[in-house]
C-alpha cells in the first residue's frame, strides 16, 4: 500500500507499507571454537512474516500523458519506482522448531521480531494510449513489469560457540504483464 504525492507531472514520492508471508530459508550464525562467526545448519521456515514501512519515489510517463490533454494517441510507457524501507521479520513457530532440531546443542538467542532493512525496485516498459472523449480523458497502458526486493535482517552475531542467531538475506524477484487504466475529468 502506498500514499504518493505527485510533485511534478512525471515524478512522485511518498510512503509505503508492505506486509507478506512466504517460505524462507533460515541460516543460523554461531561461532566456532576459535571465535569466528560461521553458518550452522540451515532449515526452511514454511511461513516467515515480513512487515515494512518505507519511502518511495519514481516517475511514470503515463502520468505525463494523462495531464497533457492536447496530446492523444499511442506512446511508449516507462514506469520506475524505488523504495527504501525498514521493518520486522517474524519466523513461524515451525521454522524456529526446525532450526532448533537441526542444530542440537546450540541455544537459540531468539526474540519475537527481527529488524530488517530493504530496498526494492520496479520497472515497467510498454505502450500507452490516451484519448479525450468530451470532458473525459481516458488512458490505457499495457506493459511488462520487473521487480526485485532485497531484505537484510539485522541480528548481530552469536556471543559464544553454544549460541546461534537466525539470519537471512532473501532476494525476491517477480515479473509479469501489467495493464493500467485511468480516467479523469
Amino acid at each position: 500500500m502506498e500514499l504518493l504525492y505527485l510533485y511534478k507531472p512525471e515524478m512522485y514520492l511518498g510512503i509505503s507499507y508492505t506486509g507478506y508471508s512466504l517460505p524462507l530459508e533460515i541460516q543460523s550464525l554461531t561461532r566456532n571454537r576459535y571465535g569466528n562467526v560461521i553458518i550452522a545448519n540451515m532449515v526452511y521456515d514454511p511461513e516467515a512474516d515480513f512487515k515494512s514501512y518505507g519511502f518511495a519515489f519514481g516517475w511514470d510517463t503515463f502520468n505525463i500523458e494523462m495531464l497533457n490533454v492536447n496530446k492523444e494517441g499511442f506512446g511508449f510507457w516507462i514506469f520506475t519506482q524505488d523504495t527504501f524501507s525498514a521493518g520486522t521479520l517474524e519466523y513461524s513457530s515451525e521454522g524456529i522448531r526446525r532450526l532448533k532440531a537441526a542444530n542440537p546443542g546450540l541455544s537459540l538467542k531468539s526474540q519475537k521480531y527481527y529488524f530488517t532493512l530493504a530496498i526494492q525496485y520496479d520497472i515497467t516498459l510498454g505502450i500507452m494510449w490516451h484519448k479525450n472523449i468530451g470532458p473525459v480523458r481516458i488512458g490505457l497502458g499495457a506493459g511488462y513489469n520487473f521487480s526485485g526486493r532485497m531484505v537484510a535482517e539485522i541480528t548481530g552475531a552469536a556471543e559464544t560457540s553454544s549460541d546461534m542467531i537466525p539470519s537471512t538475506i532473501p532476494y525476491l524477484f517477480h515479473h509479469g504483464p501489467v495493464i493500467k487504466a485511468s480516467f479523469s475529468l
